[in-house]
């Protein structure tokens, strides 16, 4: 979005002791809002909240990167488009291999409406927003509004200490009283052209690698990566 949305800001909620406490701080116009879909949708039973389970688990996964390439479809760069939801979908597969996903999800019967995947951290105590995705046809629910109201009160309910919405300083975010958290990455390039660095382990990584950067046009990238390749492998 042309920069609007700082990628370097991540919003995070210093969960209390109860859900309770948590509600109370929030102003009171949120409290409406989430005391009015609760209403609408749980408790009246016309909507589900789930939790994944190993039965459960890939075709809910798949559901949630097929909302995300919805979402982003019209907006992202198509040559990057497939395979950012290609490494979403390894990373679900890995975390709930691990047992560290947590992945609610919003059901009309049998239709996902939507779903949050979230990675728990046990040792800082913290749970992190990954990726998020919703049926685009579901316009008169508050599907992210229930999920992320769910994810946090089971946050608090494991005793965890943070809820992390990810990186992106969105807007909606503070409306569950976040507070912004300053995030930086570190890039390393060889000057020399040496190719020692790279580990037999990555050789199919960096063949990908290479031809994304042929198919974005970025041709002295793409060179410099067949150079090194061609020096491993000779």
């Amino acid at each position: 979005n042309d920069g609007e949305t700082d990628q370097l800001v991540c919003p995070q909620i210093a969960l209390p002791a109860d859900f309770d406490s948590y509600f109370e701080q929030l102003s009171s116009r949120m409290r409406k809002k989430i005391r009015r879909a609760t209403r609408k949708n749980i408790d009246s039973g016309l909507l589900t909240l789930k939790g994944t389970t190993p039965q459960t688990f890939e075709s809910e996964a798949d559901q949630l990167v097929s909302f995300w390439l919805q979402k982003w479809g019209d907006i992202k760069d198509s040559s990057q488009l497939h395979g950012t939801a290609q490494k979403y979908r390894e990373l679900l597969e890995r975390c709930h291999k691990l047992g560290i996903l947590y992945m609610p999800s919003l059901w009309d019967g049998d239709r996902m409406l939507g779903a949050i995947a979230l990675v728990i951290d046990p040792y800082n105590r913290v749970l992190h927003s990954m990726v998020e995705g919703r049926d685009a046809a579901a316009e008169d629910v508050e599907v992210g509004l229930l999920l992320h109201t769910r994810a946090i009160r089971s946050a608090i309910k494991a005793d965890l200490h943070t809820y992390d919405f990810g990186h992106g300083n969105e807007a909606y975010k503070y409306s569950y009283g976040s507070e912004d958290k300053r995030v930086s990455y570190l890039t390393i390039t060889r000057r020399d052209g040496a190719v020692n660095a790279l580990d037999p382990m990555g050789l199919s990584e960096a063949l990908s690698r290479t031809h994304n950067f042929v198919e974005r046009g970025k041709i002295d990238r793409a060179l410099a990566a067949l150079k090194q390749l061609s020096a491993f492998v000779a």
